[in-house]
C-alpha cells in the first residue's frame, strides 16, 4: 500500500479504528491521527483546485495524469 494512502484507506474504506490501524502499520496512534489529518488536508486542497478549474482544463489535466501513469507502469 502507498504510504500516503495507507491510513486513509484503512480508516475510511475499511472503517478500522485508530488503534487497529496503528497495530497493522506498526505506528503510534498519534502518527495515525497525524497522517489522517494531513491526508484530509491534501484532499481538501485537491477538491478546491478541482472545483475551481473549468471542466475543459480538468479533462486535460486528467489525460496528462493518465498518460504519466501509463508511462510509469510501462517501465
Amino acid at each position: 500500500m502507498c504510504a500516503s494512502r495507507d491510513c486513509p484507506t484503512l480508516r475510511y474504506f475499511l472503517d478500522l479504528p485508530y488503534a487497529d490501524i496503528a497495530c497493522i502499520l506498526d505506528l503510534p496512534d498519534t502518527t495515525v491521527k497525524s497522517r489522517l489529518h494531513t491526508a484530509l488536508g491534501l484532499l481538501r486542497v485537491a477538491w478546491e483546485r478541482q472545483r475551481d478549474t473549468p471542466p475543459v482544463e480538468r479533462d486535460k489535466e486528467f489525460r496528462r495524469s493518465a498518460m504519466a501513469q501509463r508511462k510509469i507502469v510501462a517501465r
